[in-house]
């Protein structure tokens, strides 16, 4: 790990990072320095890095030093401060989020059942996420570790935000060996909210397009709560929603027969956080007379999930790079979000294959359609895992109905195809294609691998936009601890 985060010389700012120590290029004499990468590159964009320039800076987490460079010139770096042992061994490789939370073996001799927060790294079976560990290892839940069956018993509250709080925290859940013959499945309820709408998509019939200064008037019914939705009205957009999921109980189910013992309520705090998304109205008022609630919420359930499986297509990621609703009982919309906090740019670039040919939506269509595990079993519409069945949904994989996803996404396209962007889209397609023969003709013939080189190309293009986005902090809500002088709240099974 390189001593230099950052330099400057006279009026000239220079980055510099890669396997050169500050005492490497210490010298007067002239000589070139190869290997040299520049920081705002590796952070994606100015401002980003500089912001996280000025956080280290206010923690005192580095110094300045003047040091002779090329040409008896000097310039000022910044270096890790010397107190600060192994800086690197602070940063997680696993997760990005500033709280998360050890699986303790409470019957582990080097952990003597103590709960204090000291944890012994023999002790430690995993760690987990502040955004994933209600869902996983919430109070009363059976986890299974190195085939063995632990019951988490207590966790661990963190303070408040903003109160002595430190950049990242580790916190405790407690686990205890179990003989109970049954498993645990969260209940829990996921709230989007549109924060901020970047863009917008509207459909006008008969081909009236509005001004674009007209904006549709609120519903006066709401005009003066904290709910007004700015995406109301619009066929689709994109842009900054606050998603809020809370686990208020979970349910026993039997190891034998798979069926329901009993349910338990749980008392926890919400987990929000802000993140980049997109959504695409689904026609609740006219496909709502064709089909029944149930199928429709079913389908739009199922609808979510199938985009999200076929974005790999699109943007490099894996399948939990992105969320979706897995709301079903009377929703009207497909949402789908950076499941990352802050969002990771994956949505932002799968906003832009939509409204195109051949597009996100064709996608979807074609996976419902052509499913080879599932399509031809007529009678069994919960789809399988080749097509709509994902291992995050919170609901797990129920409610999900692959023939009603399928109509609902037909008759989505045929909305988009009367937009104008869409329209706009495939005009230039055209004319692309049309330049691309002209080219051939004109060059001669196109090898495969000369193709498969400008498709390479144009990827990698898209993937450097993808760094110009804008990052929104995710800020977990949780509840202030009143209490003075008293070990933190825990929260009981």
């Amino acid at each position: 790990m390189t001593q230099i985060s950052h330099a400057y010389s006279a009026g000239n700012e220079f980055p510099l990072t890669g396997s050169f120590n500050a005492s490497d290029i210490q010298s007067v004499e002239e000589k070139p320095v190869d290997g040299l990468l520049s920081d705002e590159e590796l952070f994606g964009s100015r401002e980003v890095y500089l912001e996280a320039l000025e956080n280290l800076a206010s923690k005192g987490s580095f110094e300045r030093e003047k040091i002779a460079v090329f040409g008896g010139k000097f310039i000022f770096v910044f270096k890790t401060h010397p107190s600060i042992k192994k800086p690197w061994s602070d940063v997680s490789i696993r997760s990005i989020e500033n709280v998360n939370y050890d699986i303790v073996d409470l019957s582990h001799p080097m952990q003597g059942n103590r709960m204090d927060g000291n944890h012994h790294e023999a002790a430690v079976m995993d760690n987990i996420p502040y955004s994933r560990v209600f869902y996983h290892a919430f109070p009363g839940a059976i986890i299974t570790h190195r085939g063995s069956r632990y019951k988490i018993v207590s966790m661990t509250r963190p303070p408040a935000f903003g109160v002595g709080f430190k950049s990242s925290i580790t916190l405790g859940a407690y686990a205890k060996p179990s003989t109970h013959r049954y498993c645990t499945r969260p209940l829990s309820n996921l709230k989007i909210t549109v924060v901020k709408q970047m863009e917008r998509v509207d459909l006008f019939d008969n081909n009236r397009i509005p001004p674009k200064d007209v904006i549709p008037t609120p519903d006066p019914t709401t005009i003066f709560t904290d709910e007004v939705d700015p995406s109301t009205g619009s066929f689709a957009g994109c842009g900054i929603i606050t998603v809020k999921r809370n686990v208020h109980g979970y349910k026993k189910i039997s190891l034998v027969t798979r069926d329901e013992l009993s349910r338990s309520e749980l008392s926890l705090p919400d987990m929000e956080y802000d993140t980049f998304a997109f959504w695409i109205d689904c026609d609740a008022s006219g496909l709502g007379k064709m089909m029944t609630p149930q199928g429709f919420g079913y389908g739009v359930h199922a609808l979510s999930h199938a985009l999200c499986n076929v974005a790999p297509l699109f943007v490099p990621c894996v399948l939990n790079d992105v969320q979706c609703d897995h709301s079903f009982y009377n929703p009207t919309r497909v949402v789908i979000f950076d499941s990352r906090a802050g969002g990771s740019g994956i949505t932002a670039q799968l906003w832009k294959s939509i409204f195109q040919s051949k597009g996100l939506v064709q996608a979807a269509i074609d996976l419902l359609g052509h499913c080879p595990s599932c399509a031809d079993d007529v009678g069994y519409t919960g789809g399988c895992p080749a097509c709509i069945q994902a291992g995050e949904c919170i609901k797990f994989n129920d409610f999900l109905c692959r023939s009603s996803a399928l109509i609902i996404a037909k008759h989505m396209l045929k909305r988009m195809e009367k937009t104008e962007i869409y329209k706009q889209n495939l005009k230039e397609q055209m004319q692309q294609r049309d330049n691309h023969k002209k080219r051939t003709n004109r060059d001669g013939f196109s090898s495969p691998r000369r193709e498969n080189r400008k498709r390479a190309m144009r990827s990698a293009m898209d993937i450097d936009a993808a760094k110009q986005r804008q990052l929104v902090i995710g800020r977990p809500s949780w509840p202030m601890d009143r209490s003075e002088g008293v070990p933190r709240e825990q929260q009981e099974a």
